[in-house]
């Protein structure tokens, strides 16, 4: 009786690259059925170093932060920072957990196949040496019968004896091959079951996968959202460089923000769109996302804060009396 067969990691990683090139999902079953079987062990080990030449191969090249932005945000950025850094905490431990859970559930489905694997091939060697004895009595048999024919009746009692003993290992090779039957179908019955465990709790973490993508997107609407009212407030702000020529460097300053702030955000949006896949990277980027949010809401509210003090700097000057000596009135 056969053994599974032992696929190359170059086997694998073909079949898988082609599975992914087809837009299918490439799981221990799809590339079990795909290569036509094989060892589960094997086959995870070989689809795990897939993954992560998959992860590496794919890794985002890091851009650094132009310095005039660096030194403009720096304050903004630390307490934004800190905010962010509570939510993304708890989104963290929680995919912490829940990744080093299904490490452990796979650890110990493998480490279940293997024993299992490894003792179907033990009973498949017990069969394949009982084979070969059945063989070997038949051989014998046979020469014995040939024997007695040879010496007629005086070994006739010989060859009923030997026939009597060929059939008592008859019976004892059927009764273990039917026993052997019913081993190898209760340990596949448990190997599925298993199978079907881990792809469930496989299910719950690409679930979460989904859950962080969602909060990226929310973040990403947040942010379209923050442009708009930056929009708005750099309309209020050109009415206020028409009311003082004093607010024309802010203005200036704020144009240059803002430019920079569009940068960065196009660049986030690129870094969020490429979170799909990427479980590992999803993390760091919400709290890029929310740092920019955080960012640009201060920004709107400095702004408004400066249009709020000329509005009332125009107020008080519209409110001087007329022909005060203006060393007299109180500012």
């Amino acid at each position: 009786m056969g053994r599974n067969a032992l696929h190359t990691p170059e086997q694998v990683f073909k079949v898988a690259d082609d599975l992914a090139a087809q837009g299918k999902e490439v799981t221990p079953n799809v590339l079990h059925g795909a290569l036509g079987g094989g060892s589960m062990t094997t086959i995870y080990k070989h689809l795990a170093a897939w993954k992560e030449q998959r992860k590496q191969l794919a890794a985002p090249v890091p851009v650094a932060m132009p310095d005039s932005v660096l030194a403009s945000f720096n304050q903004a950025w630390q307490i934004a920072a800190q905010e962010a850094a509570k939510e993304v905490a708890v989104i963290r431990e929680a995919a912490e957990a829940s990744v080093k859970e299904s490490d452990r559930n796979l650890a110990d489905a493998i480490l279940t196949i293997t024993r299992l694997e490894s003792e179907a091939d033990e009973e498949s060697a017990k069969l394949d040496s009982l084979t070969g004895d059945l063989s070997n009595i038949k051989r014998a048999a046979n020469a014995a019968a040939t024997e007695a024919a040879k010496r007629e009746a005086a070994l006739a009692a010989t060859v009923e004896q030997m026939q009597k003993q060929l059939a008592e290992q008859q019976t004892a090779l059927q009764l273990s091959h039917d026993e052997h039957q019913t081993f190898r179908q209760d340990r596949a019955e448990e190997v599925t079951r298993l199978t079907a465990d881990f792809l469930a709790r496989f299910e719950d973490q690409a679930q979460a996968l989904r859950t962080v993508k969602g909060e990226a997107d929310s973040l990403r609407s947040k942010v379209n959202d923050l442009n708009g009212q930056l929009a708005i407030a750099r309309e209020e702000e050109g009415r206020a460089r028409a009311d003082a020529v004093q607010h024309e460097a802010i203005a200036r300053q704020a144009e240059q923000m803002l430019s920079d702030t569009r940068r960065l955000l196009d660049e986030a949006n690129a870094k969020a769109f490429a979170l799909t896949g990427q479980l590992g990277n999803s993390t760091g980027q919400c709290e890029a996302l929310r740092a920019q949010v955080q960012s640009q809401e201060a920004l709107l509210k400095s702004i408004t804060n400066k249009e709020a003090d000329q509005s009332k700097n125009n107020a008080r000057t519209r409110d001087k009396p007329t022909g005060t000596d203006p060393g007299k009135v109180k500012p």
